[in-house]
């Protein structure tokens, strides 16, 4: 993934796309710092984190834009999170996830909110960066409670 990251840089490079040169030069920053937490390379996981934090930050800026009137500013962060949705892995849809649920409180035996952490830890394990854990953990409860 990171040699992806490195291979995109040098195309925008190449293209003066200077919109995606700023963004992928950030996001291999937020890569490296993300190393140096963890002391080792980064894998596939820890990138889609790194993807989804930057993608979120732009979000919430490009809403606080927008309402106070900057739409300006607020194109220009959703389109750099265009850029970094690039990095991401293919999300399970949305029966993916409803199978993956199903499959994960029978192999856990979940039966009430207690199990929660195991059957999340089982989706997590399994599926890593493909399922919106957020996502995962309210339709979880849902079931659980």
């Amino acid at each position: 993934m990171p040699q992806r990251v490195d291979e995109a840089l040098k195309a925008a490079m190449k293209q003066k796309d200077t919109l995606r040169v700023s963004v992928l030069r950030m996001f291999k920053a937020a890569i490296r710092n993300r190393e140096i937490e963890l002391g080792r390379s980064a894998n596939e996981e820890d990138i889609a984190a790194v993807a989804r934090k930057l993608i979120k930050q732009r979000e919430e800026a490009a809403e606080q834009y927008a309402a106070a009137g900057r739409n300006d500013l607020a194109e220009k962060e959703r389109a750099e999170a265009e850029v970094l949705r690039a990095f991401l892995p293919q999300m399970l849809s949305e029966e993916e996830l409803e199978a993956a649920i199903d499959e994960a409180l029978r192999e856990t035996q979940a039966q009430s909110a207690k199990d929660m952490g195991r059957v999340m830890g089982w989706l997590k394990a399994r599926y890593g960066a493909r399922v919106d854990m957020a996502e995962a953990a309210k339709r979880v409860r849902a079931r659980l409670s």
